[in-house]
């Protein structure tokens, strides 16, 4: 997304023409979205830019499944999400069929932040353990070092 396009209030990740475009179709129309901006998963990272800039408010996304690896894979900076208070819905929330989505979708909204702070805190501990193992192994290979030395 380039500097001179008008401010988006809603976008939709998902292919416009894959294999979940129909459903979020659907969703979209249940939610009577129709001022979206479409978004393919490869491009979260100008979704990402958008909603730091606050020129998006609402993100959908196909499934939680499409926000987590997006997430993970520190695509988007979900933190900075949350401040700048964005809206995050599912096509097809968790534990959903695709004919109750609408109905769930309301239920879920809070469960990406909840996430978001569960994977913060599993990755702290995850970067403790790394620091430790990796100064067992430097000390493991100081040790082999001097008794090839001596």
């Amino acid at each position: 997304m380039n500097d001179d396009a008008k401010p988006v209030s809603v976008a939709v990740v998902c292919e416009e023409d894959g294999e979940h475009a129909t459903a979020m179709a659907a969703y979209l129309r249940s939610q009577n979205l129709t001022d979206v901006e479409w978004f393919a998963p490869r491009d979260v990272d100008d979704v990402d830019e958008a909603v730091c800039d606050r020129r998006v408010g609402r993100v959908v996304f196909v499934d939680l499944t499409a926000l987590l690896d997006a997430i993970w894979d520190q695509e988007i900076q979900f933190d900075r999400w949350l401040s700048a208070g964005a809206r995050v819905s599912f096509a097809n929330p968790p534990g959903s069929t695709p004919t109750r989505a609408v109905e769930a979708a309301a239920i879920v909204e809070p469960i990406p932040a909840v996430v978001f702070e569960s994977w913060r805190q599993w990755n702290r501990r995850h970067r403790r353990r790394q620091v430790v193992a990796g100064a067992i192994l430097s000390g493991i290979a100081l040790a082999a070092g001097f008794a090839l030395i001596a």
